[in-house]
């Protein structure tokens, strides 16, 4: 509605009516329009006029209840009761003209029953009123019934329907004088606006007729070079370019058939002198007496410059979506002003995913984290002044770019300033980045790989090498348990050694006390977790701790321990030397981490294997210098005591043969015969074990009858024990054959023989025998000799540790003739050992592999 309350009703004549209705009643009235303007109040109680609606806090309670009352007449009451918030009943109807709320009348400031006293007074204390004026305020306040308050609300609904009627009379009145007096007003304004345009405008003012005639051109139409008078009765089409005309006739032709408001036509218009220029022209009709159209009234503008500008701008934009699109880095150019992304090249669609169309988009998608976006923000916003004051590119930093599909890109960004705009490049140094990270990890790694060598190799012993290693590795692995275990291949067990990487006191006091403490323990190597350790890798376990464990730990234990610890993944590796599995680490993360370097893990593990490699072999080495220096002293030894004993003998011949019989001298002979031999067999070997421990002895197995070797050995050394009474049994079949280098076999049947009957006293046995399975032959010559105890018998097979004792006639050795079988039998890949005990014999075993099975 176009008009207010107060123009519609008769304020003074409503007046008149209320003030009579108050005088009869004794109850207010009020009536206002929609925006709160109070038009007509009368009877109103002193209590409202002089406290509530004089106090700052009772007022606003006044008017939160006068919007409550109005609010509610919205749900389409007749009327609406409401108690307002300072404790009076007030009542407002809608007052409705043709069905639209225009006003509210209100009335009420009564009570329906008996006000409460002590509330009023409370509030006269809470609102520093004066009690005595206020409550005698109060008691002016009627009191009506409920039936009373309706009945004077439906009174007062009739009256407001009255009004409302006289109002919607008094409306139409009013838009129609409205309406005549719009129409004679623009019709005046057309006529002056018209004569104003075409005597003063810049732009082209014409009628023509309804066929496009000229009827009149106005004086602007000289910027074409022609003269006004003789453009009447020219066709407007005739000046058309002829690109342009078609489309110029079909907006003519539709504005005509049509009879549209207005026509709209772009074209370029032809100049006298032949060239032309861009017009922009509106048509609109103009009609006669009966609102029939007459003739055409043509506003044109020229639009040249704008044309050349928009062109040239098309080409400028032409061209700069070239560049930016043709760019190999990601481009963005940005309106300043309006911080509206102008363009966005194809190469960042492509490298980021987002499309954004403003500054404030890009910064939601590309920093979704708000507290690094603040930071970019912050960190971008000084460039902008530096950019403005630059004709040169300047390189803003790095940021970390969220792509629409979660990648994170590090780019740096740089940022030019054209006018109105800013144009960002961006530079992918992702990739860079995690080589430079990459390289910077590598460099660290290898510096703490190269540490941990030169500390290793500085400590003594593998148990403090082993504990070093851990300790190691549970730096690089924070929040990771680390369980250490050595390998015994030989009995395929994998011994228990410590823990690593565990700060939890409950576990640790509960390792205290459990029943089953694995430190220290022996546990079965499975085959296939011995294969996953020989390839050196982390291999992950998919399964808890039970599995893992395949039954070797109690489930009890194993379940209470990867709660107590959190344990969130489980891994091996083997550390190897070569292909030889000498130790594994077991790695149990917790804090919901999991290894992320494994390669790395992978490195530092083979590296350790290296160091145990090396340091093995340096300890194996220094105690085989130990063990050979000891062996030298031993054969010193043994070599001096002959010797020694055969310059006495030959000094005591040569001082006194002539004293000496015959036979004297047959015994002296005889000792020095016997005292060299001994000593040349001891040379023999020296030289056969040295030139063994050299490799100069070739070695060459073949497909060899067991049996011929045995009793070869037998027929050389068969004197050597009748003369001692000894008998020798042969338990070896005949057929039986073995894979051996030949001569290095009878050494060793030879020497065992030897030491036997060395060994074995008169009337004593030597037994022969030989028995064979799939893999090998195992030969045993077993006697009836002296035996040996538990100390000889450990120092047998061992440089510089063998202990030598004269045989049953007094025969000297040295224990050297079995290191040199244990090297012979070494080299077939095979074992040799001893069983023995004092006054029982012993019995001297070694296998060798059995022939070569071929197919055929």
């Amino acid at each position: 509605m176009n008009y207010t309350l107060s123009q519609i009703i008769d304020v003074d004549e409503l007046k008149s009516l209320c003030e009579s209705f108050s005088g009869i009643t004794g109850t207010v009235t009020a009536i206002l329009d929609l925006d709160g303007n109070v038009l007509i109040a009368t009877g109103w109680q002193p209590i409202c006029t002089q406290f509530h609606r004089m106090n700052p806090k009772t007022r606003k309670r006044c008017n939160e209840s006068d919007t409550i009352l109005a609010g509610k007449l919205k749900k389409g009451e007749k009327y609406n009761v409401y108690q307002c918030k300072n404790g009076l009943i007030d009542v407002a109807i809608p007052i409705m003209i043709e069905n639209e709320h225009v006003g509210n009348f209100f009335t009420g400031q009564v009570f329906s029953k008996k006000p409460d006293i002590e509330y009023f007074r409370q509030q006269a204390k809470q609102f520093g009123f004066d009690e005595k004026k206020y409550l005698s305020a109060l008691e002016s306040v009627p009191v009506f019934s409920e039936a009373q308050i309706k009945k004077n609300a439906e009174f007062l609904v009739k009256l407001t329907e009255t009004i409302g009627k006289t109002g919607l009379k008094n409306l139409k009145s009013l838009e129609q004088t409205t309406q005549l007096n719009t129409a004679k007003e623009k019709a005046e304004a057309s006529e002056r606006k018209l004569k104003s345009i075409s005597d003063n405008m810049l732009d082209l003012v014409a009628v023509t007729d309804l066929q496009g005639n000229y009827k009149y051109a106005g004086a602007s139409h000289k910027i074409l070079g022609y003269d006004t008078d003789w453009l009447i009765e020219k066709n407007v089409m005739d000046f058309v370019h002829p690109d342009d005309l078609p489309s110029v006739q079909s907006d003519f032709i539709s504005f005509i058939e049509n009879r549209t408001d207005k026509a709209k036509s772009t074209y370029r218009n032809l100049c006298a002198d032949g060239s032309y220029l861009w017009f922009e022209t509106f048509g609109t009709f103009i009609f006669d007496e009966n609102a029939k159209p007459i003739e055409i009234l043509f506003n044109t503008r020229d639009i040249t410059e704008r044309k050349q500008a928009e062109e040239a701008l098309k080409q400028s934009e032409e061209k700069l979506s070239l560049i930016v699109n043709e760019s190999p880095f990601p481009i963005a150019v940005a309106d300043i002003n309006n911080e509206k992304i102008q363009y966005w090249s194809q190469n960042a669609v492509k490298m980021f995913g987002h499309s954004p169309a403003t500054v404030s988009e890009w910064y939601e998608l590309a920093y979704p984290d708000p507290e690094y976006r603040k930071q970019a923000i912050e960190r971008w916003k000084p460039f902008l002044k530096t950019a403005r004051e630059s004709d040169t590119a300047i390189n803003t930093g790095e940021y970390h770019i969220t792509c629409k599909e979660g990648s994170i890109k590090i780019c740096e960004i740089f940022v030019q300033y054209i006018p109105d705009n800013i144009v960002v490049t961006f530079n992918d140094v992702t990739e860079r980045k995690k080589a430079e990270q990459a390289l910077k990890q590598s460099e660290a790694n290898l510096h703490f790989l190269n540490t941990m060598v030169n500390e290793a190799f500085n400590l003594k012993d593998l148990n403090s090498i082993y504990h070093y290693i851990s300790s190691k590795l549970s730096e690089i692995l924070p929040d990771t348990i680390i369980l250490f275990q050595t390998i015994d291949n030989e009995n395929e067990k994998a011994i228990f050694e410590n823990f690593y990487g565990i700060n939890n006191q409950l576990f640790k006091k509960l390792l205290n006390v459990m029943p089953f403490n694995p430190v220290g323990k022996e546990f079965k190597l499975m085959p296939d977790y011995r294969e996953f350790y020989k390839t050196g890798k982390l291999v992950e376990f998919k399964k808890g701790l039970t599995d893992f464990s395949k039954g070797q730990f109690p489930s009890l234990a194993a379940n209470t321990i990867e709660k107590i610890l959190g344990i969130h993944k489980i891994y091996s590796i083997g550390i190897l030397r070569g292909k030889n599995l000498l130790a594994n680490f077991h790695l149990f993360t917790y804090n919901k981490t999991k290894i992320t370097n494994a390669e790395f893990i992978e490195a530092f593990v083979k590296q350790a294997g290296l160091i145990l490699q090396i340091k093995q072999a340096e300890l194996k080495l220094e105690e085989a210098n130990a063990t050979k220096d000891q062996f030298v002293s031993i054969l010193g030894h043994d070599l001096r005591s002959p010797f020694n004993s055969l310059i006495g003998l030959t000094n005591l011949l040569i001082e006194n043969i002539e004293e000496y019989d015959i036979e004297k001298i047959k015994l002296f002979v005889k000792t020095i015969r016997k005292t060299s031999r001994q000593t040349f067999n001891l040379l023999e070997n020296l030289l056969e074990w040295s030139r063994s421990q050299r490799n100069k002895i070739p070695f060459n197995p073949q497909t060899t009858n067991l049996y011929s070797l045995v009793y070869e050995s037998y027929k050389l050394l068969h004197e050597s024990a009748k003369a001692k009474q000894i008998n020798i049994e042969l338990d070896v079949v005949e057929d039986i054959e073995a894979n051996v280098d030949i001569e290095m076999i009878k050494t060793v049947i030879r020497n065992l023989l030897s030491n036997a009957i060395k060994f074995t006293p008169e009337d004593g046995t030597i037994n022969i025998s030989a028995s064979q399975n799939q893999n090998f032959v195992q030969i045993e010559i077993s006697d009836t000799g002296i035996g040996m105890d538990s100390e000889t018998l450990n120092s047998l097979f061992k440089v510089g540790k063998t202990i030598s004792m004269p045989g049953t006639e007094d025969e000297q050795g040295t224990g050297f003739g079995l290191l040199l079988c244990k090297e012979f039998i070494d080299k077939h890949g095979e074992e040799i050992w001893a069983e023995s005990e004092i006054g029982k014999g012993s019995d001297f075993k070694f296998t060798v592999p059995r022939k070569l099975e071929t197919t055929d």
